[in-house]
């Protein structure tokens, strides 16, 4: 997460309902607005590992696949403002009711700045 003060605290509440993740970890890439500090007095419990400098999302990625326990992983990013438990439920479901080894998930409710410069 990278300067998501305005969207971190409901994703991570969004992510604590669904039932079939088991560890939530969150990786603050270098924020520079009150992320962090929303992350550890709202959530104490959820693991925070803090880049002090700016590193990207590949990098992000690697701090937390290198302090996670399970080796099934549901990647999710904080910026997602229409992110629901169910579909995230339904999704980690429909992963393990096949033998694939990735799914990758497409946002279909955004904003039009975002579909026209992120595409749908």
């Amino acid at each position: 997460m990278y300067n998501e003060e305005h969207r971190i605290a409901r994703v991570l509440r969004v992510l604590q309902k669904v039932a079939e993740i088991d560890e939530i970890i969150c990786i603050d890439d270098a924020s520079k607005d009150n992320t962090t500090t929303i992350v550890k007095k709202l959530f104490p419990h959820i693991p925070l590992y803090i880049h002090k400098k700016n590193a990207g999302k590949s990098a992000a990625i690697a701090t937390g696949l290198a302090h996670t326990k399970h080796p099934a992983i549901f990647l999710c990013d904080a910026d997602l403002q229409w992110l629901k438990a169910r579909e995230c439920s339904e999704a980690i479901q429909a992963f393990f009711g096949t033998k694939a080894r990735m799914i990758i998930l497409k946002r279909t409710e955004a904003a039009l700045h975002i579909k026209a410069f992120r595409g749908n």
